[in-house]
């Protein structure tokens, strides 16, 4: 259809899409005079334009009609671009009326349109406003048949001389009476009833509405492949996969149609197959999708496969079928105690509490979920024969499932106190572990706080101030923050005086305080973003008038080049200290090794680990001067010893590297979240490539 401009409003076609088979929706063609010259109109379904200087009109003979010419190609020109300069009939004669006649070829097949519009711009010269009116021509009839050919459309309107004017006329029916239902040929003829005046076409164009329905959707989803069956109970299974999409691969599906039985499952007998209640509604493709089977017997072994179906609905080819047993009716009581927590670990110590944590065990063992813990502390080495004795602390959190990491504070401590701490777990049979491992962590001491006396010597009361002075390393940052009782919530502090020397020594400063108790907390950010612990502090600056906290000695920060590890492979441990400081490394209470600190502050540890147990461990340090001036310990770092070939690969860290591990790295491939691509980065090369596909083959298990 290069013979006339199609506009295609793109809003309605992108609707049109997400439409379902059969839906109509509206749509238009403008046709008008753009690209037409005297060459081509008239020929290979372009429009042609004629114009005449009629004696009267609708015309009954030739005579009638009078002259007939057609425009020029700078005239056709006009006809399109609405500009200053028009197409106008030449020299009418004395009692001529003007006519031109335009003549179209409709694309659109007639049953689907719905309207036609015609709109004319234009005007007459003279000293007198003429009316206007736009005239149709009955397909198939001659044009000289007067009232019996031509149907004047809508009404006449009045325009004034010399001003361009819109006549715009809709024909909303019976539309096969003027259109050619072979050619598509539709015309029509604009008059004026101003005799001997030239008659001005400024801009014409017919815009076509019709209605369009879309073909018919056949394309069904694709087959699932990668439905996937664990976690089983006594009466339930629990099954996993990724979402296919509405057509094939692409956008989303409509239902799924989730089955099982404890035969194999076929196409042949896929409808005697049990289907399961409440499949969840189909996500995007490429989601990753999951329910529960429930209502299943004990012992059991199941078969599942899934179909899924689109709005028509197309259906998909069956799924992989995978199977799972349901757990057996055990024979005897409950007498099997979690198993005993190994990895215990405390970290961020304050005068008065201490921070633990450590990975939950199971009801039976490692597998399931505990009722409770019990957590004691002493100054004391705990032991299982002193257990009883040792303080058990309030508030213990409710044991979460098996592998999960927990955390609690144990506060109202005393300050500078070497506290040992255990845990014991407990089943809901009252089957209670043995004693975890035993730990021990210090709380910090008491700020030295020097409260000058009042006034002075020429008397009144001296400002209040808050003054921190300390090492900390090369190219750090201290960051304060303080509330108080009008603010309880702590914020950063603008410092007011703050110097920090090449070697790490710093002094803060903060005067005129207003009256009020203040609570403030210090820590150290080294050049890698890494952070020590919070040191904290208290004063009331309605009884006192200064703060002053001397020689406060900033513990190292702690990194590593990974967190997860197998026995074989290296550990870097680095991290930033006073320049010229030596080291001190523990890992798990045990001291592991010393280094030394270079003029930058930068130390490096290459931790070898041996024999030491799978699971999770620790790592903390402090730093000694060469003087013997000691750090407290770092905040401490978990890493984890894997047993697996490639740990990087068990994406979901369930200990083994599986078909979930394999979804999630085909989804995080395929994916645009660069984040998520870094995290299957499984060379640490910074690229995600196919040498990080190549090892993720060599790790998967299917």
């Amino acid at each position: 259809m290069s013979f006339f401009k199609k506009i295609i409003l793109i809003s309605v076609f992108i609707t049109a899409n997400a439409l379902s088979a059969g839906t109509i929706w509206a749509d238009t063609t403008i046709y008008n005079f753009l690209g037409v010259t005297t060459t081509n109109h008239g020929a290979n379904g372009y429009p042609i334009a004629i114009e005449h200087d009629s004696d009267v009109f609708p015309w009954t003979t030739l005579v009638e009609q009078n002259d007939s010419a057609n425009p020029t190609d700078t005239e056709y020109s006009n006809i399109s671009s609405d500009n200053s300069l028009q197409w106008a009939t030449d020299d009418p004669g004395n009692n001529d009326e003007m006519a031109m006649t335009y003549r179209f070829f409709i694309q659109e097949s007639i049953s689907d349109i719905s309207n036609i519009q015609i709109k004319w711009n234009g005007n007459t010269d003279g000293s007198l406003a003429s009316n206007h009116s736009i005239w149709l021509r009955k397909n198939g009839l001659n044009e000289f048949g007067g009232t019996n050919t031509w149907i004047q459309l809508g009404s006449s309107l009045s325009i004034p001389q010399d001003t361009n004017t819109d006549l715009i006329r809709n024909l909303t029916t019976d539309f096969a009476t003027y259109i050619n239902g072979t050619s598509g040929q539709l015309e029509f003829v604009v008059t004026t009833d101003n005799d001997s005046e030239d008659m001005r076409t400024n801009y014409l164009e017919v815009v076509v509405t019709y209605t369009v329905t879309p073909p018919p959707d056949t394309t069904p989803p694709s087959s699932i492949s990668n439905l996937s069956a664990s976690n089983p109970t006594q009466t339930s299974i629990g099954l996993t996969w990724t979402a296919v999409g509405d057509d094939g691969s692409t956008g989303t599906a409509t239902a799924y149609d989730i089955r099982y039985s404890t035969a194999n499952i076929t196409e042949a007998n896929w409808s005697s197959a049990t289907q399961v209640s409440g499949e969840p509604t189909p996500s995007t493709s490429g989601s990753s999708e999951s329910m529960t089977v429930s209502g299943l017997t004990t012992d059991t072994t199941y078969y599942f496969a899934i179909k899924t179906s689109d709005e028509v609905p197309n259906i998909s080819d069956i799924s992989n079928i995978t199977n799972a047993t349901t757990n057996a009716v055990p024979p005897a009581p409950d007498t099997t105690a979690p198993s005993a927590i190994s990895d215990l670990a405390a970290s961020s110590p304050t005068q008065t509490s201490i921070d633990l944590n450590w990975t939950a065990v199971g009801d039976d063992g490692s597998t399931g979920t505990a009722t409770s813990y019990d957590v004691r502390y002493s100054t004391a080495i705990i032991t299982e024969a002193n257990w009883s004795s040792a303080i058990q602390v309030s508030g213990e959190p409710i044991p979460a499932l098996s592998g999960t990491y927990e955390l609690m504070t144990v506060s109202n401590l005393d300050s500078e106190v070497i506290y040992y701490f255990a845990i014991k777990t407990t089943d809901d049979n009252s089957n209670t572990s043995d004693i975890s491992n035993v730990i021990n962590a210090q709380t910090n001491p008491v700020p030295n706080i020097v409260i000058p006396e009042a006034g002075g010597a020429g008397g009144g009361v001296a400002p209040t101030s808050v003054i921190f002075s300390g090492q900390a390393y090369s190219g750090s940052k201290i960051i304060v923050q303080m509330k108080d009782n009008l603010n309880p919530i702590y914020r950063n502090v603008p410092l007011s005086i703050y110097e920090m020397s090449d070697s790490g020594e710093f002094y803060i400063s903060y005067t005129a305080l207003l009256s009020g108790k203040y609570f403030l907390t210090l820590r150290a950010r080294d050049r890698a973003g890494q952070e020590t612990g919070t040191q904290s502090f208290s004063v009331d600056f309605t009884t006192d008038k200064k703060l002053e906290v001397l020689d406060i000695f900033m513990p190292p920060t702690v990194s590593f080049n990974q967190d997860l590890i197998r026995q074989v492979d290296p550990l870097t441990i680095s991290g930033y200290s006073s320049p010229d400081s030596k080291i001190k490394l523990e890992i798990d209470d045990i001291i592991v090794g010393e280094t030394k600190v270079d003029d930058s502050g930068s130390y490096l540890f290459n931790f070898e680990p041996g024999n030491f147990s799978l699971g999770l461990h620790y790592v903390r340090t402090k730093q000694i001067l060469e003087d013997g001036t000691e750090s407290n310990f770092s905040f401490p770092r978990t890493f984890k010893i894997s047993s697996l070939s490639y740990p990087r690969a068990d994406f979901n860290k369930d200990g083994t590297v599986d078909v979930v591990d394999w979804s999630i790295f085909l989804f995080r491939w395929g994916g645009d979240d660069d984040n998520l691509k870094r995290e299957i980065d499984l060379d640490l090369d910074g690229i995600t490539n196919i040498k990080d596909f190549s090892i993720f083959l060599k790790a998967v298990k299917i």
